[in-house]
């Protein structure tokens, strides 16, 4: 009886057993849907990441596009000075308003910086007395001509202030640069993270699943064994009541016979015996 308890017990806790199945197999699906959050958060960081590469480049594509426009600004009004010539002219204008493109350009991709900002106000002070200067030495050569343009230009004023603006040119290029360095350090380290848990997930999944294969699998075996013990048990006692019956009523029916009975095995063993009462005198 003993035995037949405990296979009982064990077919009841099937409904335990389908729980901690489930759970388990709930807890890989976890795991891969961790895992595609994780994916997903890599190819932001990615895109992220190629997003501010774009964005450095652009900047430091204006300013080399500003200087070069600054250079042609220079050249230009230096020429009609030295020639009196005035098709220098249009590449003069032309040129200042390419800086004036670049200005609006420059400071719209460094809006989310204050300090680039303040350097890049700089730069364009810079521009104005630049422009300033060549239009005074522009409008001295063709009002008094070459030898006080010479004089107003040996001052020095334009060399300085091209000068001046290479150096706010360098020192907003160096910070792009840096920036970008650290930007791309950042997407670097938060991508490894996101690798790390990638692998993380994925080897926790699998080892969830495996898991819940093995229990799967040792609980059908163990619940099979006590299914099919739990049968032979109860067809062996099936056939012990009906021997048992058979026996009671073959006693039964020997006993109510008037005459002894005596049975034996193929030994002489005594295997039955009715016992004749005798009849009371």
């Amino acid at each position: 009886m003993s035995r037949t308890k405990s296979i009982l017990i064990q077919m009841k806790t099937n409904p335990l057993f389908n729980r901690k199945l489930q759970l388990a197999f709930g807890s890989a699906i976890l795991a891969l849907l961790f895992v595609d959050v994780m994916s997903f958060r890599g190819m932001v960081v990615s895109t992220e990441s190629d997003r501010w590469v774009r964005h450095t480049h652009e900047v430091l594509e204006n300013l080399q596009s500003s200087l070069s426009a600054m250079q042609e600004v220079e050249s230009s009004d230096r020429e009609f000075v030295l020639t009196g010539n005035e098709q220098f002219l249009k590449p003069y204008r032309d040129s200042i308003f390419r800086l004036h493109e670049e200005e609006t350009i420059i400071k719209n991709l460094t809006a989310d910086n204050p300090e680039q900002q303040l350097r890049i106000a700089t730069l364009y002070g810079l521009v104005g007395q630049k422009i300033q200067y060549a239009e005074t030495l522009i409008n001295l050569r063709q009002t008094k001509g070459l030898e006080a343009a010479a004089e107003f230009s040996s001052s020095g004023t334009g060399p300085r202030i091209m000068s001046e603006y290479r150096d706010v040119i360098r020192v907003i290029q160096d910070e792009e640069l840096r920036l970008l360095h650290l930007r791309d350090a950042d997407a670097k380290r938060r991508l490894g993270q996101t690798r790390e848990m990638l692998i993380f997930g994925s080897v926790l999944g699998l080892l969830i699943a495996t898991a819940a294969g093995w229990s799967v699998q040792r609980d059908n075996s163990g619940r099979r064994l006590a299914e099919e013990s739990l049968r032979n048990m109860m067809e062996r006692k099936t056939a012990e009541d009906a021997l048992f019956t058979e026996k009671e009523r073959a006693s039964v029916t020997l006993n109510s016979i008037g005459d002894a009975v005596l049975s034996t095995d193929i030994l002489g063993n005594i295997t039955y015996l009715n016992i004749i009462s005798k009849p009371a005198p």
